[in-house]
């Protein structure tokens, strides 16, 4: 009766560490999880290497929840194309197209950035190599109280375009006021987004949450930096 009572509590015993250790592990894969969500996927590298790491998570892991929203995960990550697009130099382009535009030479990088001297809180700007070209998507908000925003919705048109934000900076200004910022590398569904917003006929709505959200309209100032960008990137861009 003793030798059951203690390989009773024996079991129980190692059924509780088993327990706090999958429930351990669970915890360690969340947050490894939310670090790769952080991640922002510059390249097919990078989406394969995360592709990679999530697929490990599921290996691990025996947490329903955290299975179903690693899978949703990697089937994003497998929606994710980059365009592989070669250069003309910018001296190709139309001085008066150009003359809109502050052009910033990185020596160190080898890149040449192209951002709309009207650029403000919602804009595209270009980078420019020797023989490659793209876009990064930039949006800006900033209040008296933080939006922790993850995700920017926009209507143009009436169609609804939506894209996540992976790791805005976040910050506070000297009056107090709370800055957030996303600079996001554009793959071919934003590319695609980006084409169709700058043939549309500019009304334009969009909004940035996350805990919170703001709604803003695009104004024609807003509009045009966009098409301007489009056309100026199309005209770099070697066929």
């Amino acid at each position: 009766m003793k030798k059951a009572i203690v390989l009773l509590a024996t079991i129980l015993m190692s059924t509780y560490l088993f327990s706090q250790e999958k429930d351990s592990l669970d915890k360690v894969n969340r947050i490894m999880l939310n670090y790769l969500k952080s991640i922002d996927v510059e390249s097919g590298a990078i989406r394969d290497l995360l592709i990679s790491q999530a697929d490990s998570i599921l290996e691990k892991t025996t947490d329903i929840e955290l299975t179903r929203k690693t899978n949703q995960f990697i089937d994003n990550l497998r929606m994710v194309e980059f365009a592989d697009f070669k250069a003309k130099p910018l001296s190709a382009a139309d001085g008066q197209l150009v003359s809109k535009f502050n052009v910033k030479e990185d020596k160190f990088k080898g890149l040449t950035f192209i951002t709309h001297k009207k650029a403000s809180n919602f804009y595209p700007y270009i980078g420019l190599g020797k023989d490659i070209i793209y876009l990064r998507l930039v949006n800006k908000y900033n209040g008296d109280d933080w939006i922790f925003f993850d995700k920017v919705t926009l209507l143009i048109d009436d169609k609804k375009f939506e894209y996540e934000i992976s790791a805005p900076n976040r910050d506070v200004g000297g009056s107090g006021k709370v800055y957030e910022k996303s600079d996001k590398m554009v793959d071919k569904i934003l590319l695609d987004m980006l084409d169709y917003l700058s043939s549309s006929n500019g009304e334009i709505e969009y909004r940035m949450s996350g805990k919170y959200y703001v709604d803003n309209k695009f104004s024609k100032r807003d509009y045009q930096v966009f098409v301007d960008t489009m056309d100026l990137f199309n005209s770099l861009v070697m066929e």
